[in-house]
């Protein structure tokens, strides 16, 4: 029997709804979720349901801020996680208390026997029909600055997604000739300007992009 075909699914909300990022992705009969949105999204928490339908998936935090990981506690509490992909070198402690949340984050998924998938790059690996490559996990910076680089590749189409990169470290990548090119690309930071400069958009060759809504920038 032929596998199922994918999709992504990405939850957006007008600005004073809510922050953050949530991409979904439906990998045959697997699901795949990209950061949570920030805690309470009622609107994204029900969009989530209603597609998983009674399954599990595996989540990917892309870096250590409340508007990307804020909403954890919710779905690993309803047994909704089987797997959880984060930095293997953690977020920084800047004022929003990002460390003590991610350390709470690891502590309960050990604590609900929550499978940890430590990233390093670079890795390659599927799930269900989907294809996913880690490009480049930063050791150090703030937390934008560590956000996880990777590649999606669902029914022949790549998707870059980048959390909240900065251009240092886009900048790493492009100096070490590592190809981020892709059909897709997710604005990086939500589509601040100074995160998404010509060259980024020169080097991914995309041919679409997209952002989520986080409310802090109408650029």
């Amino acid at each position: 029997m032929a596998k199922k075909a994918g999709r992504m699914i990405v939850p957006w909300f007008n600005a004073d709804r809510g922050w953050g990022d949530m991409e979904i992705f439906e990998c045959g009969d697997e699901v795949v979720v990209v950061d949570t949105y920030a805690h309470g999204m009622i609107e994204a928490r029900n969009r989530l349901l209603k597609i998983l339908n009674g399954r599990k998936f595996s989540l990917f935090i892309s870096h250590g801020h409340h508007d990307h990981n804020g909403d954890y506690e919710y779905y690993f509490k309803k047994g909704l996680v089987k797997s959880l992909y984060i930095s293997a070198y953690g977020p920084s402690q800047e004022v929003s208390n990002d460390k003590d949340r991610d350390a709470a984050m690891i502590a309960l998924a050990k604590k609900l026997g929550i499978k940890i998938v430590y990233l390093k790059e670079p890795t390659t690996f599927t799930i269900g029909t989907g294809k996913f490559e880690i490009l480049y996990v930063p050791k150090s910076g703030n937390n934008n600055t560590k956000s996880i680089c990777m590649r999606v590749t669902l029914n022949g189409v790549r998707i870059l997604l980048c959390g909240d990169a900065t251009t240092s470290t886009i900048d790493w990548m492009l100096d070490r000739d590592i190809d981020i090119s892709c059909d897709i690309v997710k604005l990086n930071h939500h589509g601040v300007k100074e995160n998404n400069p010509l060259k980024v958009v020169k080097a991914c060759k995309a041919t679409y992009a997209f952002g989520n809504c986080n409310g802090e920038t109408k650029s």
